[in-house]
Formats: structure tokens, sequence, C-alpha cells
């Protein structure tokens, strides 16, 4: 069909747009850990919900995983979910140091 192509290219600019205005109104973190293999966390929030978790370091299934069950997630639910999991003796974990990044997020946007 002619026109196909036009339609396709208007829906792919929709959703770079979407994206784009989507990044603008997201609020970027950086958290460096203490006490975890994995050395920063970086984090967006947006309407009061988790996109974008990284980890520099860490156990890469264990902080992937993490990363993937978050997208979207209600931040403060994430808090309370991960705040207070250990890592062996450690006394904190990865989990633990997102869910301390998060809530320090979230009173700085309050």
């Amino acid at each position: 069909r002619p026109g196909q192509c036009i339609e396709r290219k208007i829906r792919r600019f929709a959703q770079i747009s979407s994206w784009r205005r989507r990044r603008i109104f997201m609020k970027n973190y950086s958290y460096m850990t203490q006490g975890t293999c994995a050395r920063q966390i970086t984090f967006s929030l947006e309407d009061g919900k988790l996109h974008d978790v990284h980890f520099v370091g860490g156990c890469p299934g264990n902080t992937l995983a993490l990363s993937k069950l978050l997208e979207d997630t209600d931040a403060a639910r994430a808090v309370k979910l991960l705040k207070g999991n250990p890592c062996g003796d450690r006394g904190t974990s990865c989990a633990d140091q997102l869910a301390i990044a998060v809530e320090q997020a979230l009173k700085q946007g309050a």
C-alpha cells in the first residue's frame, strides 16, 4: 500500500516523541553504595514510579533481575519490599542500598 510507509514513519515518530517527552519529565538519580559489591546505583523516578534501575558492579544475575522486576513499580512500595534485606553478614545488600537510595530520592522530591 502506498500510504503504509508513511503511516509507519508517523507511528515511529510518535513513539520517539513519547520517549523524549518521558525522559524530560523523569528525575534521574545516582547513589554510591556502601558495604556491597555494587559500587553505584542509578535510577529514574516519574510520577512516583521507578524506571531504568542500573547497578554498577554486584552480582549480574541478581541486579539485572531487580532492575527488570522493579521497572514501573511504585517507588514507595519498592522501598518497603527491599529495605533491610541483608546479603550474608554484610548487614546490607544491593536491594537494601537501592531502597535507601529511593527513599532519599522520594524525600528530596517531597
